[in-house]
């Protein structure tokens, strides 16, 4: 079983507290405590250097495409 992680995201103004360390953390132990083997997880530049330290590794660039006015964020 793998588990995904996407969305991460803190505040500008508490950013560099490790709130979004901390919340990955604790994600990836609860998902391996439900039998997840895999971890993986769809990043922004911002947030690799986060990733990296926690051991991931960059597998593939992932490219979003929509039709015309159909992409809601």
């Amino acid at each position: 079983m793998h588990a995904g992680l996407t969305s991460v995201a803190t505040r500008t103004e508490a950013r560099g507290l490790g709130l979004a360390r901390l919340l990955t953390v604790r994600a990836l132990e609860a998902a391996r405590a439900s039998g997840a083997e895999v971890g993986v997880l769809h990043t922004t530049p911002m947030a690799v250097g986060l990733y990296r330290a926690l051991g991931f590794e960059p597998v593939v660039d992932f490219r979003l495409y929509s039709a015309p006015d159909t992409l809601h964020l």
